[in-house]
Parts: C-alpha cells; structure tokens; sequence
C-alpha cells in the first residue's frame, strides 16, 4: 500500500471505545461491538415499562418527544404476525428482512390454503422465497387476520447527538414513511441517480388517534431544507457504515408485537 492508501484506511477505522481492561471485557472493542439501539413509540399498554405514551423510546433506556433524524438506510421488510387472542401462536408466524426470503417459524400455516385453521402449526425454521409464497400479493389494507403485512426498517442518525439508531415502520406509519422517505429516495434511484435518502433532514413528532380498540400513538414526519454538501457527505459515509451491521443484527432481533393501529393502516397521515 501507499503512505496515501495507509492514510486513508487509518482514518476509516473504527475508533475505539476507549474501555479500560478487567474481569470479563478485553480487547479494543469499537463501536462495531456495539449494537444499533431500537426505537418504538411508546403506546398506552407498554406505559408502565417505558415512561409516558406518546414518547419515542429507546431499549437502552432513553426517551425523547420529538426528533431531529437523517435517514441512511431504508430496508424493505415483511411480517407475518399470529392474530393477537385469535390464535393459538403468540408472535411472528413468518418474517423477511428483505422481502426477498422469509423465514418461516410455522411453515404449515403460511402454505396453507386456510392459513385460520392453523392445520399443522409446528414451531420450525424454514426459508422460504417472497415471490413463491402465497402470501405474497396479501391485500396490504385489507382486515383479514392472517396477511404478511409490508413494513420498513430505518436505520437513522439523530442530527443532534450523533446516535445510530433503527426505527420500525409499520402499521399507520407506512403511508405516510413511504410519501415523505421511501418514494422520494427510490424516485432519484429511477432517474439515474443515488437514493440517497440522507440529502432531508426529517422531524419526527407523535399524535394521538383513536378506534374501536382504544388511544394509541402514530409517527408524524415533517421533511426540511435538504442538508448542504458537508453535512450530505457525513451521512452517506455513515450509511456506508452502518447500513450492512443494521441488516445483520435485524436477523437476531425480536420484532415487537403490533400496536392497535396495525390492523387499521390507513388511519395514519399522509
């Protein structure tokens, strides 16, 4: 390598945590060692663990009631959730990080021409192919128990901290996330262009709705003047790094049960 080429790789690196040795922690962990926080509004339900409704929560502990984002990554996903008290299944029945395969935990259910009738519902692990699977054209509005719903993982910077973090959108959110992000991000992608879904800072605030189910909260996201150059070139390095780690660890992590408004998904703003 060059002197130039060595530069450029040290001031790529990672930097170091810092942490000092001891019993049980060794070696120069990074941030890398680290992983990306999760943050969800937090609904009447889950109140007593995460502070007051209406909140975005983080399951590191911190809470905030707006906020102030880059977008670096949009990650297509799908899942396929057990109907809550209709079901016999508590959680996912099928999940996909890309919309390209899903992994099945029930197999038989989502094969199933009577999906309801949960014939043969034995926890497993199976891959099976988006496009080969049944429920891949599910009506994404309709009212029916047993669909694979379309969500979106963000994966997000807060202009103000600095903090890495993801964002689950589904539900009520997704009309809204795909006109002010999604859209405009695959729209530059058409024309020959980067996505670049960075270029716009995002506010990020919550209003409450209401149905048959009760109050819940739902996301409102306002775009500004996009960044200028300098600030555009931080976040794209940032979504070069992170955007690979954030698809990874999404393979590990549980997905929260849906809120009250994932059954309604058209009552969000847009």
């Amino acid at each position: 390598m060059t002197t130039q080429e060595i530069a450029k790789a040290q001031e790529a690196r990672v930097p170091s945590l810092g942490l000092e040795e001891e019993a049980g922690l060794h070696g120069d962990l990074d941030q890398d060692d680290v992983a990306l926080p999760m943050c969800s509004i937090t609904q009447p339900t889950s109140a007593s663990e995460r502070g007051e409704p209406g909140q975005f929560w983080f399951n590191d502990g911190r809470s905030a009631k707006e906020m102030e984002t880059a977008v670096l990554d949009i990650i297509g996903t799908r899942t396929f959730w057990a109907p809550k008290g209709k079901s016999s299944i508590d959680g996912i029945i099928c999940r996909s990080t890309n919309r390209r395969d899903g992994v099945a935990r029930y197999p038989a259910i989502v094969l199933s021409e009577d999906p309801a009738k949960e014939k043969g519902a034995q926890l497993d692990s199976t891959f099976i192919a988006c496009d080969k699977c049944p429920h891949f054209n599910d009506d994404q509005y309709a009212a029916d128990d047993y669909l694979c719903k379309k969500g979106y993982t963000l994966v997000m910077v807060d202009t103000t901290s600095g903090d890495v973090f993801l964002y689950f959108v589904k539900g009520s959110a997704m009309k809204m996330v795909i006109r002010r992000i999604v859209s405009p991000a695959i729209a530059r992608k058409q024309r020959g262009e980067r996505a670049a879904p960075w270029l716009t800072p995002f506010r990020w605030t919550t209003n409450i709705k209401e149905n048959e189910k009760g109050k819940f909260w739902v996301p409102e996201v306002v775009p500004g003047p996009q960044f200028g150059d300098k600030d555009a070139a931080r976040y794209a390095e940032l979504s070069a790094r992170f955007g690979g780690r954030a698809a990874e660890q999404m393979e590990a992590e549980d997905l929260e049960e849906p809120d009250a408004e994932q059954d309604h998904p058209g009552l969000g703003s847009t």
